[in-house]
């Protein structure tokens, strides 16, 4: 299973699980907000209660920060797949750069008031 735990208010979060919705053509990836009953299953205690990074859950591996982004990216395929080529970057780097747009996230994209709302098409790609 291709799972991807986002937090569920945050502006920037819903954008890209907006954009990963359009993007995966084949219908791979499963959302799931980081603040549901899916995570607090699957998920340790951290992930849950820091709401730092996005958690890509695949095949019972655990994926979070940027090399979550770039499986995620790599598993939807397609010109998608391009941005790969960043793994190459040292992760600490890769790293560093995904925690300093963590930081600052709510304060540039907004909180929402509640998780999203998937519509009735892609019901089935969400779970609580």
């Amino acid at each position: 299973m291709n799972l991807i735990f986002f937090d569920g208010v945050c502006g920037l979060c819903n954008r890209f699980v907006n954009l990963l919705i359009e993007a995966d053509k084949n219908n791979v990836l499963k959302f799931a907000p980081l603040q549901g009953k899916t995570a607090a299953e699957l998920l340790s205690k951290e992930f849950i209660h820091e709401l730092k990074t996005i958690v890509y859950y695949r095949n019972y591996e655990i994926f979070t920060e940027s090399d979550a982004v770039l499986e995620i990216l790599k598993s939807i395929g397609g010109i998608w797949a391009i941005f790969y080529i960043f793994k190459w970057i040292p992760k600490f780097i890769r790293d560093y750069i995904y925690k300093w747009i963590s930081l600052h996230r709510l304060e540039w994209f907004g909180r929402l008031d509640r998780c999203r709302i998937p519509t009735k098409e892609d019901r089935a790609r969400f779970l609580d």
